[in-house]
């Protein structure tokens, strides 16, 4: 039968480090290594944007009457805080997953030292267990910020492509991606595919 979760200081919240002490040293290992997304982004040269004051460039009522510098100017700050929401929003889903494999383990181990009667009674034993409901609210908390900082992306980016079209910068059809410093490698190829290979799988975080 497997061992109970250790038993943890009684306070008012959890913490990243309690969490870790609740699992396994392997998904313990995983979770750290999600924590630490941003360093690895930075590793490979994709460092936290900090050009970007988080303030929502305004778009001007008039913007075609605007000369060629100031819009110049305002695709600048779309494209800064576009890349900015997706930073975020990459680190936030990265995170949000390890979350929920810690409150899917922790679920289970309620449910297995659970002396309720009877499977539906164990289960709601389980679900109200307070360690199992601390990291499931940690875990939505960083799955709203992704969906917030997904939604706010897509929002400049349309914007920046309307810049982008009315100052003559790029073409109807073409993607405001031309003007991120970095572009992804995948362009143009289904998602999870590779020449050789069958049609990949990623995970998905369910949504609740």
């Amino acid at each position: 039968m497997a061992a109970k979760a250790p038993a943890l200081r009684k306070k008012d919240t959890l913490d990243d480090n309690d969490l870790k002490r609740l699992v396994p040293s392997g998904l313990a290992s995983s979770f750290v290594r999600s924590k630490l997304h941003d360093k690895a982004l930075a590793v490979a040269g994709l460092g936290e944007p900090s050009d970007w004051d988080g303030a929502m460039p305004d778009l001007p009522n008039d913007i075609a009457a605007e000369d060629h510098d100031t819009l110049t100017d305002l695709l600048a700050q779309f494209t800064n805080a576009y890349s900015t929401c997706i930073w975020f929003a990459s680190k936030s889903y990265v995170e949000a997953d390890a979350y929920e494999e810690i409150a899917d383990y922790l679920a289970d181990i309620a449910l297995l030292d659970s002396n309720e009667s009877n499977e539906s009674k164990r289960k709601a034993d389980a679900n109200t267990n307070e360690n199992v409901v601390a990291a499931r609210s940690m875990y939505k908390d960083r799955y709203r910020d992704y969906v917030r900082f997904r939604d706010l992306a897509s929002t400049l980016d349309k914007r920046a492509k309307a810049v982008s079209r009315i100052g003559g910068f790029i073409g109807d059809e073409a993607e405001v991606e031309e003007h991120r410093a970095v572009k992804s490698s995948t362009r143009g190829k289904a998602l999870g595919r590779s020449k050789g290979s069958s049609r990949g799988s990623a995970k998905r975080i369910a949504r609740r």
